[in-house]
């Protein structure tokens, strides 16, 4: 019943394949916003639209590196949790095949006649076996751990990327709330 390695690959994976389309579509949206000219315009709104330039451009850089990050960190603990529940997977296949070998043993012991030591032997041998693979499924269960902490402190260096792509969502609440409040009317 323990599981050393518990989560879902598939998940994680299709999770890291949405950083890396949130990163795509970042820096789709820096392209275009980089390659307009604001030279034309004049007074206090184009001043105010090239302040608003001036910090969402490296805030959408900040965003596709973050999402970038995290798609990198997604993708490589999918791989890792595969590698890790592959293990898990063999160890319950010998668990459960050690312990059938360990009921059937006590149960020949339990058929032979009171203060027999015919097979008690062969009852310590099986006991040991699955406590064998218990302890594996343990260290693998360590294992795991440190390598989810390890993901997740390489996730934590960047930690000021996501704090500088504030920006992005500030300028993204300030154009869609208008369409917020024309579909609510609608509704």
């Amino acid at each position: 019943g323990f599981d050393p390695a518990p989560g879902d690959v598939d998940l994680t994976r299709n999770l890291a394949q949405h950083h890396s389309l949130v990163a795509q579509e970042a820096r789709q949206v820096l392209a275009l916003v980089e390659r307009l000219n604001l030279s034309a315009l004049q007074g206090r709104a184009a001043d105010a639209l090239r302040t608003i330039l001036s910090t969402f451009s490296p805030a959408l850089r900040n965003t596709a590196s973050a999402a970038e990050t995290l798609q990198a960190a997604a993708s490589s603990w999918a791989d890792q949790l595969s590698g890790f529940q592959a293990e898990a997977d063999t160890l319950e296949r010998q668990a459960a095949a050690a312990t059938a070998h360990q009921q059937a043993v006590q149960a020949q012991q339990a058929a032979l006649p009171p203060g027999s030591v015919v097979l008690t032997a062969d009852v310590q041998t099986a006991s040991a076996t699955v406590n064998g693979i218990h302890s594996q499924a343990q260290e693998l269960h360590q294992r795991y751990l440190a390598a989810a902490s390890k993901t997740a402190a390489g996730v934590d260096e960047n930690k000021s990327l996501w704090e500088s792509t504030e920006p992005v969502r500030t300028v993204l609440e300030a154009v869609l709330a208008p369409l917020d409040i024309v579909a609510a009317e609608h509704w």
